[in-house]
């Protein structure tokens, strides 16, 4: 990459960094670029991003939403409370450990245990109790939705029923983490969804009204992303 695909700022509550504007980051920018919102964004084709920044050693964060407007990166939405993993944020995830894989991530799908919010734009799935994300290591089918019953395809202890998560999946965008090519045991079922109250088990969550929200905010034809730091 070379040295002019790269941009850096720190982005404040205005968008501006020291007096430096977000103009400065004159798009298009090569699709390897690194420009800083606060944080490392892998920007690619996207022109809408959601930045979740957390606060070391705790599960709390901030999810704010870009968008790319006459060339320039501006804060649409939030900043607002998020919650990631237990154990915080990882550059090392693996299944079980209860932290959010960091990284910058596509956002293509949705679906949930409710209608999806008049308006929503990414293509949404309404679960139902036939309806499971694999997380058997052991399993073919790892980190993907399937139609069940298991029937010896998947072990169900090691499989999320979606309707038995109650309104943490009520809505839910797919974080593209893990999904293309999939490692088995590095980690399933990273998902944007809503926040129950508590820290997640690798996932961000935030507020009901925020994710009804975000599924209006999304549009599949910004590509949209998704980084977390």
């Amino acid at each position: 990459m070379s040295p002019a695909g790269t941009f850096r700022a720190s982005v404040g509550a205005f968008g501006l960094a020291a007096g430096v504007a977000l103009s400065l980051l004159v798009p298009p920018a090569p699709a390897s670029a690194k420009i800083l919102f606060g944080q490392p964004v892998v920007i690619g084709d996207a022109r809408q991003v959601i930045t979740v920044k957390s606060r070391p050693g705790t599960s709390y964060a901030t999810l704010s939403g870009w968008v790319l407007r006459d060339g320039r990166w501006v804060r649409n939405l939030g900043p607002t409370a998020a919650r990631v993993g237990a154990n915080g944020t990882t550059g090392a995830p693996r299944e079980g450990r209860s932290a959010t894989p960091r990284g910058t991530y596509t956002l293509t799908e949705a679906f949930g245990t409710r209608a999806a919010p008049t308006g929503a734009k990414l293509p949404y799935r309404r679960a139902t109790s036939k309806h499971w994300w694999v997380s058997d290591p052991a399993s073919r089918y790892y980190n993907t939705w399937q139609v069940g019953p298991p029937n010896g395809r998947w072990n169900a202890a090691y499989g999320e029923q979606l309707t038995r998560y109650g309104a943490a999946y009520g809505y839910v965008i797919v974080i593209d983490f893990n999904r293309s090519p999939v490692v088995r045991g590095k980690g399933s079922a990273i998902f944007l969804h809503v926040g129950t109250g508590g820290a997640t088990a690798g996932c961000v969550s935030v507020s009901p009204a925020r994710m009804a929200q975000l599924l209006r905010y999304l549009q599949p034809k910004l590509k949209p992303r998704i980084a977390i730091a």
